[in-house]
């Protein structure tokens, strides 16, 4: 019986869960954030670093897919995205890459959204 009990979730845990999912959530929202923000200082006026970006396989499907995921549904936001920064910080990206390397412009335009689950 003691078994049983200590395996048996507390009454607070049943709230606890969700509100630890979205504290999850908020620090994986805060991570991808940090990490665009750093790419896009790595390829502002730097051809090195728009090429290195361009040459990982999954770099623009990935982006294609994380700007498709936030503009989802946009029309019931009034045209918003679901998280401003993290667009935002997408759009400066591929803008920097078009930017220093223009012949950029037909892969970036050909990447596949759908692709990045497959690839990953």
């Amino acid at each position: 019986r003691a078994a049983a009990e200590a395996a048996a979730p507390s009454p607070g845990s049943a709230r606890e869960a969700p509100a630890a999912a979205e504290s999850d959530r908020r620090q994986m929202r805060a991570v991808l954030l940090l990490s665009l923000k750093v790419a896009v200082n790595l390829t502002n006026h730097r051809p090195h670093g728009c090429a290195q970006l361009l040459s990982h396989p999954t770099a623009l499907p990935a982006l294609a897919a994380l700007l498709s995921s936030e503009f989802d549904g946009c029309e019931r936001r009034g045209g918003l995205p679901r998280h401003f920064d993290t667009a935002l910080m997408s759009l400066g990206l591929l803008t920097n890459v078009l930017e220093v390397l223009p012949d950029a412009k037909l892969r970036i335009g050909a990447a596949p959204a759908g692709e990045v689950h497959a690839a990953a």
